[in-house]
């Protein structure tokens, strides 16, 4: 509802509006380009500032306000992608760059050994969990965010969860 408000006062001249969605989706959004997509800090600090220019751009045309979260995921998805095909393939991945959640931390007693298993995981199955499980996004936000329908979504998590309890031994359990 807070979301709807949001785009409707930005939609009507309001332009604190624009900045309060940024101040309230920024880190989220952050978060999800460097753990999803192994984008350097630095490079999604500029890939960030990009979304935010095309979100101002565009959240005036916003048809559906309330789907401002899973629309914003959606373009920085996208802008992510592009800038994955612009730069030069990354050989090794290092997970102790990607952010811990700490609320995430009690729940997986071995949480380095899920970072580094989801970390092998491809592209598509990553920014699953991303959204999911660090973000906390539903199946209908990450569908739309991807483009989707939500069997895909959950086919996905599906696979994921049978690939990390292959590596790790143990289940993954999404409780929603």
């Amino acid at each position: 509802m807070y979301d709807r408000s949001l785009v409707l006062r930005f939609q009507i001249g309001d332009d604190a509006a624009f900045e309060e969605i940024v101040a309230m989706m920024h880190a989220r959004l952050r978060h999800f380009v460097v753990s999803a997509f192994h984008i350097q800090p630095a490079d999604a600090d500029d890939l960030l500032q990009d979304v935010w220019l095309k979100a101002c751009g565009h959240l005036r045309r916003l048809r559906e306000p309330a789907s401002l979260r899973s629309w914003l995921y959606s373009v920085t998805r996208n802008m992510a992608l592009k800038h994955l095909r612009r730069r030069k393939p990354v050989t090794s991945f290092d997970a102790s760059q990607v952010p811990a959640r700490q609320a995430r931390e009690a729940q997986v007693e071995h949480f380095a050994d899920l970072r580094a298993a989801v970390a092998t995981l491809s592209p598509e199955h990553r920014e699953v969990v991303v959204m999911r499980f660090e973000e906390g996004l539903s199946y209908e936000d990450i569908a739309g965010a991807l483009g989707c329908p939500v069997g895909t979504v959950r086919s996905r998590l599906h696979c994921v969860k049978n690939i990390l309890h292959g590596k790790l031994g143990r289940s993954i359990d999404d409780k929603s």
